[in-house]
């Protein structure tokens, strides 16, 4: 494995120095041909688009090295990753949510590339770090993949709206966050009741839907509310009553205010999915990972961003991040290409493309110094207040939960109980106290 490490670090440098077209070409014509399969989650057409675009571009450096893009829907996309993997059918190089690490690094399906992970684990932002390495029992740090991005928690809101309502635009700086008092009597103004009762307009949504796992957790990180201990093996204090607050605080929206939709009432029609009503004006504002920069800027709307607003307890300095880890299969017939293509999609010849289109937020710290916003700031895209979040994002923290083991069961437990405390009428001291036990069973407590 060393002797291959360091063929492809020669390659590396070989290829991205000065080298002529024709170079390339003869240095390609010494090689056989490899066939590489790369899998990732389903995602919309704009994203797909520019994963397949940067694939293009590193064939394309590459010549003797094809490259099979798959997408796998993402509600099954672990799960079948994981099933493939250890049967000796999976991919070469694959997405992985950095919740998923640890159970994928305890089943030895991840390749361990610490020793050729020196440059990028000293030049990405603290957040992007934690969430490829995890310590062994001896305290040494292993690199389990590479990431290019970080996606964080906002909302966006529609300008027009907010204007005909006489809503002032959403803070962006840290220290101006409004309360979530503050948040729910803007909704109000914002939510349209027709004669009839039938509401034509709400102030927000995405607070229970499909985000809702991620809402919950950085709500609760806001509002001081922990549910694990130190070393991730148990949960504890989960029926806090900073917990409780932010849960009927989500909860009220919907049920005590009307300012958001019921997520149930959409069933399969697609047009009254999150994004699309809010595309079309059905709602004001929704809450969102900054991905979706990337398909709001394709939309006619009058786009604008904002933070999450704070219930003000144990406020935190930061909020969370999260990004797709780009690991290498350890069984691959194929690792110096594999470890080729794993740092070219961690790169900024990769990134920055990616980054000028809204999907992402760049994870490496030389694009945050003054000089180099402009290689990805694009303000066609980018709506101008946007420039605040950039220290947000710079200074942002790794979710503890993505050290977790049994990530999948715990999340299925907690929407569980979620959702019968939303819609089954389950009190939120019951709830808590189901949460706190139904995980710490899985996790064998």
């Amino acid at each position: 494995m060393k002797k291959k490490v360091v063929s492809v670090m020669l390659l590396a440098a070989l290829v991205g120095s000065s080298l002529s077209a024709t170079t390339i070409t003869a240095y390609a014509e010494d090689h056989d041909p490899v066939n590489l399969t790369f899998w990732g989650w389903t995602a919309s057409d704009f994203e797909a688009k520019s994963i397949q675009d940067g694939l293009d571009a590193f064939q394309e450096k590459y010549p003797w090295i094809t490259v099979e893009y798959m997408t796998v829907p993402s509600a099954d996309y672990h799960t079948k990753l994981k099933t493939a993997l250890a049967s000796g059918s999976g991919p070469d190089v694959f997405y992985l949510d950095a919740t998923q690490c640890t159970d994928f690094v305890k089943a030895n399906l991840l390749m361990d590339i610490t020793d050729i992970a020196g440059d990028f684990t000293q030049n990405v932002t603290d957040a992007s770090l934690q969430k490829v390495s995890m310590t062994d029992a001896d305290g040494n740090t292993h690199v389990y993949g590479l990431d290019i991005c970080n996606v964080g928690p906002v909302i966006f809101y529609n300008k027009d709206l907010f204007e005909e309502a006489g809503v002032e635009p959403m803070p962006t700086e840290w220290d101006k966050r409004w309360t979530w008092d503050e948040f729910v009597e803007n909704m109000k103004k914002l939510t349209k009741v027709s004669d009839d009762g039938t509401t034509t307009q709400y102030g927000t949504c995405n607070w229970q839907e499909q985000y809702s796992l991620y809402v919950l957790q950085e709500l609760l990180d806001l509002n001081g509310a922990n549910w694990y201990n130190e070393d991730m093996t148990a949960a504890e204090n989960v029926d806090s009553e900073e917990s409780k607050e932010v849960i009927e605080g989500i909860k009220a929206l919907r049920t005590e205010y009307g300012v958001a939709p019921d997520p149930t009432a959409a069933g399969s029609d697609t047009s009254n999915a999150p994004t699309a009503m809010f595309l079309t004006g059905q709602v004001a504002s929704i809450a969102i990972g900054s991905y979706a920069l990337q398909e709001i800027s394709q939309s006619d709307i009058n786009y604008g961003v904002g933070l999450f607003p704070t219930f003000g307890k144990d406020d935190a300095d930061a909020f969370m991040v999260s990004a797709d880890m780009k690991c290498i299969n350890s069984e691959t017939e194929h690792s110096e290409e594999a470890l080729l293509l794993a740092e070219y999609m961690s790169s900024q010849d990769f990134g920055i493309p990616i980054y000028q289109t809204g999907l992402w937020m760049p994870n490496q710290k030389a694009l945050y110094e003054d000089e180099n916003i402009s290689l990805w700031f694009n303000e066609d895209v980018y709506p101008e207040e946007w420039k605040n979040l950039i220290p947000v994002f710079y200074n942002a923290k790794d979710k503890p939960t993505d050290k977790l083991s049994n990530v999948n069961s715990i999340n299925d437990a907690v929407d569980e109980q979620m959702q019968a405390f939303y819609y089954a009428d389950q009190d939120a001291d019951t709830t808590l106290q189901n949460i706190e036990n139904n995980i710490n069973s899985i996790l064998g407590k």
